[in-house]
């Protein structure tokens, strides 16, 4: 929830529902309710569904819903932090506001190449900078199955390892980089 110059929002760990209502005050103007659904426990067709001893996550957070979505990510997909002689560079890194990488992953098809998906988070326009490791590159925007799309353009190639990316509100973008020839991606 937000107005101008402040916000809050709930980041929980995996649960699966909340809601919103807006309610006149007996003194005039109104107030927003956020409430967090714990359980939802149906009878049919488990009646033991969701019984038993719980335990919850959540967070409230003070901040825009950039803040907000960064709480749930690290709430519910921590950074895994191995250790080993030297530092490793990221694969692939995003800079700018209102975008998400919610996927890194090999291709499906066992080529070789990377699959990158990135979402426009906040429900605005956003420009950002996609930066990838040394011998990753040339960029193919495709669908999410993974085919080429015909009509894409939300990629504009800066050199051979920063692109930019001009995204819709909410538009999901799904990018190919394909390892140069001597096999190492970093």
């Amino acid at each position: 929830m937000a107005e101008h110059g402040f916000g809050v929002g709930l980041a929980n760990a995996t649960t699966y529902g909340h809601d919103v209502t807006r309610h006149t005050r007996p003194s005039g103007g109104t107030a927003t309710v956020l409430r967090a659904s714990l359980l939802r426990a149906p009878s049919f067709p488990d009646p033991d569904t969701d019984r038993g001893e719980h335990t919850f996550d959540h967070l409230l957070v003070l901040g825009d819903i950039g803040q907000v979505i960064e709480a749930g990510y690290a709430l519910n997909l921590p950074p895994r932090v191995r250790l080993g002689e030297h530092p490793v560079p990221p694969l692939v890194k995003l800079t700018g506001d209102g975008a998400v990488i919610e996927t890194v992953k090999l291709a499906d098809d066992r080529g070789g190449d990377v699959i990158v998906r990135i979402y426009e988070s906040r429900g605005g326009r956003a420009d950002v900078e996609l930066r990838t490791a040394d011998g990753l590159g040339d960029p193919v925007e495709v669908d999410l199955l993974e085919r080429p799309r015909t009509e894409g353009g939300a990629i504009t190639p800066v050199d051979r390892s920063r692109f930019r990316l001009r995204l819709r509100p909410f538009q999901i973008v799904t990018i190919r980089l394909t390892p140069s020839d001597d096999g190492d991606p970093s």
